[in-house]
């Protein structure tokens, strides 16, 4: 619904250079050296901000309207994808009914980015399926979108169209998952809120809804947080990965967890690794070394560890290739890797055409595939010419 970083939904930037890459959950979006924005996959709500609402099976420019080299970090949720650029404003574009671009009002799909009204000096943000999160320059925490679950975090289940503030001071990162929300602040200390049925906010609420911001009790100390559709990743000061919430589909890498996680569990991987990045959206996640190699963990149904098989793993796996890697990615069944000559491979599900590898649909995309794209060199070359 996001790391050194998804977010299901996501976690934060994913810097280098100035080339980004911004899943949203069956589409994908880049930005490339020279500040050239590229889309592809699902657009049925306009999430590509294409001004149009046709599905785009390979990459092709797009949101021009904004400038690429002042946009620090795309992330996207269900139907709609939101852009931070370097003066804090953000922009919006999609699927509008819950609220979720925070715009002040629900109804139509924006086809083409909007600013959001009276938000400023934002620094980093973090997208759920339909609601978002977003912390400024003075540690505050503003929230906005679909509501049902208390993901918002205002005391209600009533949807907000335009970003709030929520009452937390001195926070450091936000992350959501599908429909639950959490914020870390500089001391370490950890805030959840939101829809908690596997456990997401550990033994907050016996597994029920939480509706405002509680302090969740936790151990350790941790210096990262990811999150998936409803569990959650935390790198603590030792560079050890822990996971908690849901499992049934192996999503947090121990096979000695329960299918509702209420407490932390350590991922587990057959050989010591120095994690700089990681990402998760769905119900699989990845992580980069230093070493520049991508493990995966979770769901496998759709070949999105490009190992050419479809298996589940309950244990990290490295996937290839397994090394030379600037960035890792993941949407709902799709992983995307950014190599250090600036190509864009893609594996997974592309019943949208969101793995862009193909110019019509191939629901299964087994192994690392070339999308054409360049981001280092700004280009775009149709790979099956």
């Amino acid at each position: 619904m996001i790391c050194i970083l998804l977010s299901m939904v996501l976690c934060g930037s994913a810097e280098s250079g100035h080339m980004l890459l911004g899943p949203g959950s069956t589409c994908m979006m880049a930005v490339s050296a020279d500040g050239s924005i590229w889309g592809w996959g699902e657009n049925g709500n306009g999430q590509l901000g294409l001004g149009n609402k046709k599905r785009q099976l390979q990459p092709v420019r797009t949101a021009e309207n904004l400038d690429g080299n002042e946009v620090v970090q795309i992330r996207g949720g269900k139907a709609h994808m939101l852009f931070l650029l370097q003066d804090g404003t953000m922009y919006a574009c999609g699927h509008n009914a819950e609220g979720q671009l925070g715009l002040g009002k629900t109804g139509k799909d924006v086809l083409i980015p909007q600013q959001i009204p009276e938000l400023s000096g934002i620094r980093q943000f973090a997208v759920g399926h339909n609601h978002a999160l977003a912390l400024d320059t003075e540690g505050h925490v503003w929230a906005w979108g679909q509501n049902d679950k208390g993901q918002v975090g205002n005391g209600t289940r009533k949807n907000q169209a335009e970003p709030w503030k929520l009452p937390l001071e001195n926070i450091s990162r936000v992350v959501c998952g599908r429909k639950f929300s959490l914020a870390m602040a500089e001391d370490g200390t950890i805030y959840g809120w939101g829809d908690n049925e596997y456990g997401q906010l550990l033994n907050a609420s016996r597994l029920k809804p939480v509706l405002e911001p509680v302090r969740l009790e936790l151990n350790a100390q941790y210096t990262d947080l990811c999150c998936g559709n409803a569990s959650v990743l935390a790198l603590d000061t030792e560079g050890i990965l822990w996971a908690w919430g849901r499992n049934d589909y192996w999503q947090l890498g121990n096979r000695e967890a329960g299918k509702k996680q209420t407490e932390p569990v350590r991922v587990v991987f057959p050989e010591p690794v120095s994690i700089v990045y990681m990402d998760g959206f769905n119900i699989h996640s990845a992580i980069l070394t230093e070493q520049g190699a991508v493990w995966q963990w979770g769901a496998c149904g759709h070949g999105q560890y490009g190992l050419g098989e479809r298996p589940w793993r309950s244990l990290a796996v490295q996937a290839c290739p397994a090394q030379n890697v600037m960035k890792v990615a993941v949407n709902t069944y799709t992983s995307y890797i950014l190599m250090d000559d600036g190509r864009v491979l893609a594996c997974g599900g592309n019943w949208y055409g969101q793995a862009g590898t193909h110019r019509k649909i191939s629901h299964y995309v087994m192994n690392w595939t070339e999308t054409g794209l360049n981001l280092l060199d700004s280009q775009w070359q149709d790979p099956n010419d």
